[in-house]
C-alpha cells in the first residue's frame, strides 16, 4: 500500500529565473529531485500542479495545468492551495503527501508515511529533521 504524491511549482520565479528547471544536485532539477524522492518513498502516483506547459505526463506522473491567476505572488496562498487540492483526481480514501519542489533537502517521506501508518497520526505539523 502506498500513497499519492502531490506537489506544485510555478514556471516563473521573481528571484531566480527558471529555478525549477536549473540543474541542482546530481544534474537534476528541483522537479526531478522531488519526483525521485516521492517515488523512492513509495508513491503510487504523483500529481504536479503547474502552469508549465512544456512538461509531459508519464504512467506515474501527471502534470495538472494551473490557471495563471494561481501562479503569481499576488493571489492569497490559501486560495492557491485550495485550487491545487481541488484539482487532482484522487478519492478521499487515498493517503496523500503534499510537499514543495523547492525543498530538495527534505527527503524523509517514507519515514513520515510509515509513522503515519503505525500511529494514524497526521504528519502535517512540524517534523524534526
Amino acid at each position: 500500500m502506498g500513497f499519492i504524491g502531490l506537489t506544485n511549482y510555478k514556471k516563473s520565479s521573481e528571484r531566480l529565473k527558471d529555478k525549477h528547471h536549473l540543474k541542482f544536485i546530481n544534474n537534476k532539477n528541483l522537479v526531478e529531485i522531488k519526483i525521485d524522492q516521492l517515488l523512492n518513498a513509495g508513491a503510487e502516483h504523483i500529481y504536479i500542479s503547474t502552469d508549465d506547459t512544456e512538461v509531459k505526463s508519464t504512467d506515474k506522473i501527471t502534470f495538472i495545468g494551473r490557471d495563471d491567476k494561481f501562479c503569481n505572488n499576488v493571489t492569497n496562498f490559501s486560495d492557491v492551495l485550495k485550487e491545487i487540492f481541488n484539482s487532482y483526481p484522487v478519492s478521499n480514501d487515498k493517503d496523500v503527501i503534499f510537499t514543495f519542489t523547492c525543498c530538495p533537502l527534505f527527503n524523509r517521506y517514507k519515514e513520515m508515511y510509515d509513522r503515519y501508518l503505525k500511529n494514524r497520526s497526521n504528519q502535517i505539523a512540524v517534523y524534526p529533521s
